[in-house]
């Protein structure tokens, strides 16, 4: 794939990773937690109280909406937000979104996400567990976010509004992790994105 205007994205999202550095998921496998929710010791001084259920995030990317489009729904491009070589060939609802993590210490990774709704041209979303970065951990029984963009034509290009919601219903050392990740992240990402499209 000509990645062309990408190398931002890559970049952006090696700086995204580069804040979580792979490590033993905070449940440890050897040894039993127990976990006080009034002082959470595992994640430093991240402390769950009442937290924001939400990351919001919008932009305006000065490309047709249906260029815009073709870097959500296609997975090579999508991919290559996440510096990830999906295995799926198209995105449609209920798909399972799975792919080779390429960042360096983050190989040992499968990138999953399953898509809920698509309209196209209007909007896309999936779920996911954010920041699951242990590939010994079954994240299965725990609670997913909701990742939602939605686009609209604007002057000067289209709007991306982004969305990442659910993270009230995550234990509190997974809302800690995930949404202190993300929360910069997706700005970021969206930024080096339309810089993609713009080249």
């Amino acid at each position: 794939m000509n990645t062309g205007g990408w190398e931002g994205v890559f970049s952006a999202i090696s700086e995204w990773f580069g804040d979580s550095e792979p490590h033993e998921h905070e449940h440890d496998h050897d040894h039993e937690h127990h976990h006080d929710h009034d002082h959470d010791h595992n994640h430093g001084d991240a402390v769950r109280t009442d937290p924001p259920d939400r990351i919001e995030a919008s932009i305006v990317m000065n490309a047709r909406r249906e260029r815009v489009w073709q870097a959500l729904a296609d997975p090579k491009q999508l991919g290559a937000w996440f510096n990830v070589v999906l295995e799926n060939d198209i995105i449609a609802p209920g798909v399972e979104l799975r792919g080779k993590v390429l960042h360096p210490g983050f190989e040992h990774i499968t990138w999953k996400a399953t898509i809920e709704s698509v309209e196209p041209q209007r909007l896309l979303s999936w779920r996911w567990h954010p920041g699951a970065a242990d590939p010994d951990y079954d994240y299965s029984g725990e609670p997913e976010t909701l990742c939602t963009f939605v686009l609209e034509d604007v002057d000067g290009g289209t709007r991306v509004s982004f969305t990442e919601s659910g993270f009230d219903a995550l234990p509190p050392d997974r809302w800690a992790e995930g949404f202190e990740m993300n929360k910069g992240g997706w700005p970021m990402v969206l930024e080096a994105i339309a810089d993609g499209l713009a080249r």
